[in-house]
């Protein structure tokens, strides 16, 4: 699902560690949230404003809450403000998904002991989705439709290892060209979580 490779784009796969700030990562995680339940039919943004779709499609139980959050809503509001009141707990809503479908396993780490969520050992799933987008940008292939849309929600996020450091200025458009591909739904919520992201860090 979207919202899961997004959680493996801002999270290490085997120490369970932020590769960007807390607040980019659930702006980056709602917003492939929003784009996996839009894919699904189950909301849209007309006019700027997120719907949700009544009858809503068959969702998993995390998907069928937001969609209830939105449509509970006594009004529409933006792509910017949903992204706003759902990435403060996105990531860990999306953990706790991961966890329960047995795609990850949360334990205590560190002196801390603080809990976190990680691959299953032997899973490189996880791994290759910040590696293979790394390197797909750094080969020049074409990237698929969610790679696109993971690469362009980072675009001008603080993520480490960025895609495209280190690549030369052609492979850097040959890459950009690729995300000006994403269109409709998933085009209006990269643009508002880079707002969003942007707005977050020049108010630090």
């Amino acid at each position: 699902m979207l919202a899961d490779e997004a959680f493996w784009l801002t999270h290490h796969d085997w120490t369970g560690g932020l590769r960007t700030s807390a607040r980019a990562a659930g702006v980056m995680v709602a917003a492939a949230l929003l784009g996996e339940l839009a894919t699904s039919e189950a909301v849209g943004v007309s006019g700027g404003m997120v719907v949700a779709w009544v009858p809503a499609p068959v969702l998993d139980e995390l998907g069928g809450r937001v969609v209830t959050q939105i449509a509970g809503e006594g009004q529409r509001h933006p792509a910017g403000t949903w992204l706003e009141v759902l990435s403060a707990g996105c990531c860990e809503r999306v953990a706790q998904r991961l966890v329960a479908s047995g795609a990850a396993v949360a334990h205590r780490a560190g002196v801390r002991r603080r809990l976190v969520v990680t691959a299953r050992q032997g899973d490189t799933g996880p791994a290759w989705v910040h590696a293979g987008l790394v390197h797909a940008v750094r080969e020049g292939w074409t990237l698929t439709d969610t790679q696109r849309f993971l690469l362009a929600l980072i675009w001008n996020s603080s993520i480490t290892e960025h895609p495209l450091q280190a690549v030369g200025e052609d492979l850097v458009e040959h890459a950009y060209g690729q995300v000006q591909q994403v269109v409709g739904v998933w085009r209006e919520l990269i643009e508002a979580a880079t707002t969003v992201i942007r707005t977050g860090a020049v108010a630090r």
